[in-house]
């Protein structure tokens, strides 16, 4: 069960006991609640930011976006059930320890048995919790294939395991793919979030937002492995005409791109591997942001307010109705990135010569370390070594699936994927 915690407390929203969750089934020992729990489900040892009352004492930490953060000098624990938008075997960036995680025992015999007693299940799930797990099994394939393990006789172990997971994951995740009528099947899961929440309908056109694309590789896309693709969307503040010169001239280095904007927001959305073995797009969202400028009658900055609704697959199974999609406040516990580039989730920290614990803030305190002072910064149109006369593209499609077949494309061309592959022809 989570802790029912006080506000400002640390352990919001952590476990009370580290034990399997009943995710995907009732029965917290059904295979896919075991693998769930082996891929997500840890102890993580954390520093605290001085948000929470009990960080006392305190030291200075310099980290990404601040260069004095004050943090506890003790470390504190949450036990993190994972069942958010975020991807199994955690901490990745900068750490194969996520992945190391299921190479070590006792995890790696428990999860061993968990993926064989899966693939001896007869029965069919449903189609939306074979995406989600496609989804979490396709991710652990690519983090233990790049897992690099140390040298000597314990190499070669975790080298012998390794391959050995290599093959029964490949084979879960074609056991458990969609046919092309399955995936075309997949609910739109944003619609039911709009409406509960009242956010915009983003892939609706007509409406005052715009989705929009500079460049065609996105950061978000390339740190998990081109899995899942990212749009982004703008409102501008006041209604334009040439809509084209407006969005170039957002490139520009010295406009400061919340002065023409009222808002910004992130969409991400789920690609799974057909039965076909092709990489397809879904309209499965699993993260949204969104960052709302709010403004004096001057148009100056007051405010930026900001939105985060994270995929639960707990909720998405229980209640697809719903969209999966749970809320995030800004107060939130959360972990704060390594660097600009770290979508991670409890990511190790830069130390002076080694790597430290991660730091637990507030939401918010995360959305300031990589967007400025009061997350205003839009990063789409702040992208170095890009060609200034490159136009940036007005996409209209609803789920335009062009950015998606570029995701897809690039892969294509990965090495993790040539490997998935081998092991998904294998007899």
């Amino acid at each position: 069960m989570h802790i029912r915690a006080q506000p400002g407390d640390y352990r919001s929203g952590s476990l009370d006991r580290d034990e399997s969750q009943a995710v995907y089934a009732d029965v917290p020992g059904d295979s896919w609640n075991r693998i769930f729990y082996d891929l997500f489900t840890r102890t993580v040892s954390t520093r605290l930011s001085s948000q929470f009352p009990d960080a006392l004492p305190l030291i200075r930490f310099p980290t990404m976006g601040f260069p004095s953060f004050a943090v506890s000098t003790h470390l504190f624990q949450r036990i993190e059930d994972g069942d958010r938008a975020i991807d199994p075997l955690y901490p990745s960036f900068l750490s194969s320890s996520g992945a190391g995680h299921v190479l070590d025992e006792p995890r790696y015999s428990l999860f061993c048995r968990a993926l064989e007693d899966a693939l001896a299940e007869v029965g069919r799930r449903s189609i939306l919790a074979r995406a989600l797990m496609q989804g979490d099994l396709w991710s652990a394939f690519d983090s233990i294939y790049a897992f690099r393990h140390p040298r000597g006789d314990k190499g070669k172990q975790l080298d012998e395991r390794r391959d050995k997971l290599l093959v029964t994951l490949a084979r879960l995740i074609r056991k458990i793919a969609l046919t092309p009528e399955e995936v075309a099947a997949l609910a739109d899961n944003y619609a039911p979030l709009s409406h509960a929440y009242q956010l915009p309908d983003l892939f609706q056109e007509g409406t005052a937002w715009i989705e929009v694309q500079w460049i065609p590789s996105r950061l978000h896309d390339r740190s998990v492995a081109f899995r899942r693709v990212a749009h982004v969307f703008i409102k501008p503040a006041v209604p334009v005409g040439d809509k084209q010169r407006f969005l170039n001239d957002l490139r520009r280095e010295d406009l400061l791109p919340h002065t023409a904007l009222d808002g910004v927001a992130l969409v991400i959305r789920q690609l799974v591997i057909d039965c076909n073995g092709n990489v397809v797009p879904t309209r499965l969202v699993t993260a949204v942001q969104l960052r709302l400028f709010q403004k004096d009658r001057n148009g100056d900055l007051v405010k930026t307010e900001l939105k985060q609704y994270e995929l639960s697959r707990r909720l998405s199974v229980t209640s697809a109705a719903s969209g999966g999609l749970t809320p995030e406040p800004e107060t939130a516990p959360a972990y704060l990135p390594a660097s600009g580039n770290d979508y991670g989730f409890a990511s190790p920290q830069l130390g002076e010569h080694a790597l430290s614990p991660p730091i637990l803030a507030k939401l918010r305190t995360r959305c300031v370390a990589c967007h400025f002072d009061d997350a205003e910064s839009v990063f789409t149109f702040r992208m170095h070594g890009v060609d200034p006369g490159l136009s940036v593209r007005q996409i209209k499609a609803r789920f335009d699936d062009d950015c998606a077949r570029y995701v897809a494309s690039q892969k294509l061309q990965r090495e993790d994927w040539t490997a998935l592959r081998r092991e998904w022809s294998r007899d």
